[in-house]
């Protein structure tokens, strides 16, 4: 699937994938591992978030789109 069409869909089922617990962002990017480099759609998660969980939402709300989950810890504003 190329790069706009992934950005389309996302675009569409940003809130719902976002609503998902553990979700804290999501974009577009190159997929690592066996995609070898093909777009994905990146959904970025808590290291406590239920990956299982996580990954059938968003299979079930992007319909088979790629997708690749990456675990992060939450950002935090820095001061000025």
């Amino acid at each position: 699937m190329s790069p706009d069409l992934l950005a389309e869909l996302l675009d569409q089922r940003r809130v719902a994938l976002e609503a998902l617990p553990g979700v804290i962002g999501t974009a577009v990017g190159a997929g690592g591992g066996a995609r070898g480099g093909e777009p994905a759609i990146h959904l970025y998660v808590t290291r406590d978030a239920d990956a299982r969980r996580v990954r059938a939402e968003a299979d079930r709300l992007l319909e088979g789109a790629p997708v690749e989950l990456i675990e992060m810890e939450m950002p935090e504003a820095q001061p000025d």
